[in-house]
């Protein structure tokens, strides 16, 4: 079973209270065509920090259901790993441990509760897999200039990724895969705030659209 369709059953017993959709604010289009595409790339990527150590607001929306984790998260884009520990907001307890990298979960901690119907952690360490690892295109990727964005192609396991830039400082604003033509997922990003020369995005949305489930990630504090 998949760790998304666990986490819907899990998420069936919880908070039956409907929220207002998260968007992304839209960036303008870049200034003018870049001479040579991929120096946009690894001038945006010579701004991520790297170890990245942040706490986010993580909100899960499955239909009209909502539950809100405090994350922190920690992830090393060189070697490809990455660690999050999920916190219930009231109180502060700890709901469940989890690292991996690209190949690979490991669950160290988990409350009871969450096991029983699905699997939330492991839901928890792919969107993070897709949201904070290869942020940045390959060198070989194709890459066009369409109404003012920028965008990388690149083949990825049975599908295409693609990686969109935009704005004045030409950041990375999205970021999705598709499979036989149709989207599988999109992590859409925004509000960037700079912090010692490093970017990151304030707010963070990934959508699954084979089904309706969304999770947004708020920038709370930069540890890092």
């Amino acid at each position: 079973m998949r760790p998304l369709t666990l986490l819907a059953l899990w998420l069936a017993l919880l908070l039956p209270a409907g929220c207002a959709p998260q968007s992304v604010r839209a960036l303008p289009p870049l200034p003018e065509v870049p001479a040579e595409p991929y120096r946009v790339v690894e001038a945006f990527a010579a701004r991520l920090a790297d170890p990245l150590r942040v706490v986010n607001t993580a909100t899960f929306e499955l239909g009209w259901q909502t539950l809100v984790v405090l994350g922190l998260t920690r992830v090393d884009a060189a070697t490809g790993t990455f660690a999050v520990v999920g916190l219930y907001p009231a109180g502060g307890v700890k709901l469940f441990e989890v690292e991996g990298d690209r190949a690979s979960v490991r669950r160290s901690f988990a409350q009871p509760q969450l096991l029983e119907r699905g699997d939330l952690p492991a839901a928890v360490a792919e969107d993070t897999r897709r949201i904070y690892l290869d942020r940045v295109p390959a060198r070989e990727a194709v890459s066009t200039f369409e109404d003012g964005v920028l965008r990388f192609r690149q083949p990825t396991g049975a599908g295409t990724l693609e990686f969109a830039f935009a704005g004045p400082e030409a950041v990375l604003v999205e970021k999705s895969y598709r499979e036989e033509g149709a989207p599988a997922w999109t992590v859409r990003y925004g509000d960037y705030r700079k912090q010692g020369g490093n970017l990151y995005a304030g707010t963070i949305v990934l959508e699954h659209h084979d089904y309706d489930y969304r999770l947004t990630l708020h920038l709370k504090e930069i540890l890092s």
